[in-house]
Formats: C-alpha cells, sequence, structure tokens
C-alpha cells in the first residue's frame, strides 16, 4: 500500500513492519480490522489500515457503507501508544523501552 501525505512518499513494502495486529475476523467479513505499524528508512513512523465495512474504518457511499484501506502518520509517542493499546509489550520492550519505566 502507498500513499503520499505532506508530499512524502509512505509505502509498506519499502517500510519496516515492527508490528500487526487484527481483530480476529477474515477479511471476508464485514467487521474485519488489519493494521500495520510501519517505520521508514527516515525513521517516520506510520500506521496502515483495512476495515471492511461495519469496521471502525467503514466508509459511507451515498446510501452504502464500504470497507477502506488507508495509511496515518503516528509520532514515536504515537509508535508507542498504538503497541500499548493493543497489548504489544514485547513490541514496547524492542523499540521503546526509552519511555517505559518500572513501576
Amino acid at each position: 500500500m502507498r500513499q503520499v501525505i505532506n508530499r512524502k512518499v509512505f509505502d509498506t513494502e519499502t517500510a519496516t513492519m515492527i508490528d500487526e495486529w487484527s481483530n480476529g475476523f477474515t477479511s471476508s467479513d464485514f467487521h474485519y480490522v488489519w493494521e500495520g505499524l510501519f517505520q521508514t528508512k527516515a525513521g517516520a513512523f506510520f500506521v496502515a489500515w483495512k476495515g471492511g465495512p461495519m469496521s471502525e474504518y467503514s466508509v459511507k457511499k451515498g446510501n452504502e457503507f464500504s470497507g477502506s484501506r488507508g495509511i496515518k502518520l503516528v509520532d514515536r509517542d504515537g509508535a508507542y501508544q498504538w503497541c500499548e493499546d493493543r497489548t504489544r509489550f514485547e513490541v514496547i520492550e524492542r523499540h521503546f523501552a526509552d519511555l517505559v519505566s518500572a513501576g
């Protein structure tokens, strides 16, 4: 998936996937959601997503809803938060250890 944002190309084929998450539904299910956290060679983070017509990524087209796919930029704190929200603690330890401290 490729998308131009702020005059820069973000491409899931050339960036490094740090982690991915799915809600467990198959891609043919209307509730399906897949997300991937990526980092570019320049160090920028982004989340790529695909979602079905009854997912949080649905878009209204006329009187119907459709699935969508896209890319959104996140800063380093946003990438960390993406991991925390999805309980990806091993990824946090590997990529964002400097952002956490012992409780």
